[in-house]
């Protein structure tokens, strides 16, 4: 059985941008009210359901990637850094890698993110927009 060595950082923003155009196709970075976790929607604050959202994201991934073997005997480690987009349906699509560690850690974080359940979805000016996350998931041995 192969235990997950992996810690995945998360750097949310809640801030408004006034700015930003909410019938337009390209997702925003930050919105009025940022995408949430199904679980997390309960929460008080907008604040407390950002950490709650961060924590749900690193537990998922955690619990959705994995070192093989091979992986392990060739010593990967480092961070890839991915993106993904929150729909305006709270659906995940458009997951890339914007910084590789090497193809096989690639495809794990990749897979993962884009088996994510669907969050509830980020809202500007009242309504339904997307988002765009940037994570860091760090591999070390």
């Amino acid at each position: 059985m192969m235990k997950p060595l992996l810690a995945a950082l998360f750097a949310a923003a809640l801030t408004a941008s006034a700015a930003a155009q909410t019938d337009g196709d390209t997702p925003l970075e930050y919105v009025e009210q940022m995408p949430v976790w199904s679980t997390c929607t309960a929460e008080a604050t907008s604040d407390a359901a950002a950490n709650c959202t961060n924590a749900r994201i690193a537990q998922y991934i955690a619990e959705h990637v994995s070192y093989s073997r091979k992986m392990r005997k060739h010593n990967m480690e480092g961070t890839v850094i991915a993106r993904f987009v929150v729909e305006r349906d709270g659906s995940i699509s458009n997951v890339e890698i914007v910084r590789s560690v090497g193809p096989e850690l690639d495809d794990q974080v990749t897979k993962a993110l884009a088996g994510m359940p669907a969050f509830q979805p980020g809202t500007q000016r009242g309504k339904a927009v997307r988002v765009q996350y940037a994570i860091p998931v760090k591999f070390s041995l």
